[in-house]
C-alpha cells in the first residue's frame, strides 16, 4: 500500500513540476515573434547541475585538504561521477538551442549533430505526448518538449507553413 502511495505522490510532483515549467516557458514565449525566436530547454537541468557542481566540487575539495585522511578510490570514483554529471547537465542545458529566423532553422546541440536548414526542407513532423520531432528528408533534425521555450511558437510556425504534424497519441 506504501508503494502505491509513494508512486501516486511522485506521480502528482512529477505533473507538477512539468506543468510548472511549461507555464514558465509560455512567459518567456510572449516576448518572441513568429518571424525570429529561440527555442530552448528550461533551466532547471541547468540549476541542478550547478547545485551538484558546488555541492560535489566542496565536498571533494574538503576530502583532499583535509588532514591525513587516506581518500579511496570509490570515492573520488563518485564524487567525480557526480561532479561529471554536474557539469554535463548544466553545459547541454546552455548549448542546445533551436534559433529560427523568418525560414530559417539553427539546431546545434552538445552531443548531437547541428543543423541548418529551412522550413521548405521540414517534410512532417511528429507528436508524441509533450514532445514534438521534426524531420526532413535526411532524417530527424530535432526534438522539443512542452516545458521548452518557444515550444508553442514553433507549433505555430510549423501549421503556419504547412508541415504535416502527425500526432500519435500519448505513449
Amino acid at each position: 500500500m506504501d508503494i502505491v502511495v509513494g508512486a501516486i505522490v511522485n506521480g502528482l510532483l512529477l505533473v507538477a513540476l512539468i506543468g510548472s515549467l511549461a507555464i514558465w516557458a509560455r512567459k518567456r514565449e510572449k516576448k518572441m515573434t513568429k518571424e525570429a525566436f529561440t527555442v530552448r530547454k528550461p533551466m532547471l537541468p541547468a540549476y541542478i547541475g550547478t547545485f551538484l557542481i558546488v555541492f560535489f566540487g566542496f565536498l571533494l575539495f574538503v576530502l583532499l585538504i583535509g588532514p591525513g585522511e587516506d581518500i579511496d578510490g570509490i570515492t573520488l570514483l563518485v564524487l567525480g561521477t557526480f561532479l561529471l554529471v554536474g557539469i554535463l547537465m548544466l553545459v547541454d542545458t546552455l548549448y542546445w538551442k533551436v534559433s529560427v529566423d523568418k525560414n530559417r532553422i539553427a539546431y546545434r546541440a552538445l552531443f548531437g549533430k547541428s543543423a541548418l536548414a529551412e522550413f521548405g526542407d521540414i517534410t512532417y513532423a511528429k507528436k508524441r505526448g509533450i514532445t514534438i520531432s521534426v524531420y526532413s528528408g535526411n532524417g530527424k533534425l530535432f526534438s522539443a518538449a512542452i516545458t521548452y521555450t518557444g515550444y508553442k511558437i514553433l507549433i505555430g510556425k510549423l501549421e503556419q507553413e504547412n508541415i504535416v504534424i502527425e500526432d500519435q497519441g500519448f505513449l
